[in-house]
């Protein structure tokens, strides 16, 4: 379990309730299968380095009761593994009673994240309802928020054209930048958490990544610092999303999700 904890990275859903903030809740909100998951990364040679998917680990994911597996990650940005793979895996994930949650590339196409769509969605066995686009696609990479927000519009169209029943999250930033997120969710220009032309929600949920400690860190930023960082950050994007789905309509199963991925 030592190897399986060190080598894995960690993803979680946090599904956020319709709820106005100050609305009193007499029950327990549920929380979400989806809670904790896993990232199936990093495959061999997709970054220019050594892999560390063993089928070995399997088996160990899935004694940890995780429901929610990511195929994503900087690597398949630029290269995608072979669909003999990705069917491999996603198939493993279903057998082990998970859920993949399956990144397309945005440095490829609109086009491309749409067949992709099509050749899992048309068979039962490799159905796949959770979908991502592109990985940390701001600071770093440098991407505009216009460019990011045309993006996800042009990828959303064509994916849900293909089956408007799947769930897409965005943008999978390396970490909460409020410009950003308030952008697109809340932009009149920018934002696209409101339906397309086609009707349907471009969006189901965001999502973003964070690293909260640096190479040199101690006990007390593991247990303490980091997780204040990371709970600020969260709630952040609560109430980005919340002041979203208000916006928007967006009401019972339409409400938009909260998401980290990747910690």
């Amino acid at each position: 379990m030592k190897l399986l904890l060190k080598l894995s990275v960690v993803f979680f859903v946090i599904l956020t309730g319709c709820q106005k903030p100050t609305e009193k809740i007499e029950k327990g909100t549920p929380i979400s299968p989806y809670l904790f998951g896993q990232n199936l990364w990093l495959t061999d040679k997709a970054e220019g380095r050594k892999g560390y998917i063993q089928e070995s680990l399997w088996d160990k994911v899935e004694a940890s009761g995780a429901k929610i597996i990511r195929i994503g990650g900087n690597g398949y940005e630029h290269k995608m593994p072979s669909m003999d793979t990705l069917e491999m895996w996603v198939k493993t994930i279903k057998k082990i009673g998970a859920e993949p949650l399956f990144q397309v590339s945005r440095l490829e196409s609109a086009s491309r994240a749409a067949e992709l769509v099509k050749h899992f969605n048309q068979n039962d066995s490799l159905k796949i309802k959770y979908w991502s686009i592109g990985n940390e696609p701001y600071g770093m990479a440098k991407w505009s928020i216009d460019t990011i927000s045309t993006m996800i519009k042009t990828y959303s169209i064509a994916m849900k054209a293909v089956d408007p029943d799947i769930k897409i999250f965005i943008p999978d930033g390396a970490s909460y930048y409020n410009d950003l997120y308030e952008a697109l969710l809340l932009s009149d220009e920018k934002s696209v958490a409101g339906r397309a032309p086609n009707g349907y929600w471009y969006i189901d949920g965001v999502s973003f990544h964070t690293y909260p400690n640096g190479k040199d860190y101690t006990r007390a930023d593991v247990i303490f610092n980091s997780v204040d960082k990371v709970r600020g950050q969260i709630l952040s994007l609560k109430e980005d999303v919340e002041a979203s789905n208000i916006k928007y309509n967006r009401t019972g199963g339409c409400c938009a999700c909260l998401g980290l991925n990747r910690i």
